[in-house]
């Protein structure tokens, strides 16, 4: 394989690593946001309604307390 061979190969491995990248961090601010059911807030697993005191401590939760502290423990857990 000579060098351009192989500096297209490179430049081809950096951009599909940047595309996969930029999906995860896509993927990962999709998470981190609330759902919104109806103008309300609701925790992306159970679907429950986030109360005022969980909005007011963190405005973009994704999570109620109950199912932020079992997703800790499952992302603790890979």
């Amino acid at each position: 394989m000579d060098v351009v061979d192989e500096a297209k190969r490179q430049e081809r491995q950096d951009r599909d690593r940047a595309k996969k990248n930029q999906k995860q961090k896509t993927a990962v601010a999709d998470a981190e946001q609330p759902l919104w059911i109806n103008g309300m807030a609701c925790c992306r697993d159970c679907q429950t309604p986030l109360d005022n005191e969980r909005i007011g401590a963190r405005p973009n939760a994704a999570r109620c307390i109950p199912c932020k502290k079992i997703w800790e423990k499952k992302d603790n857990g890979r």
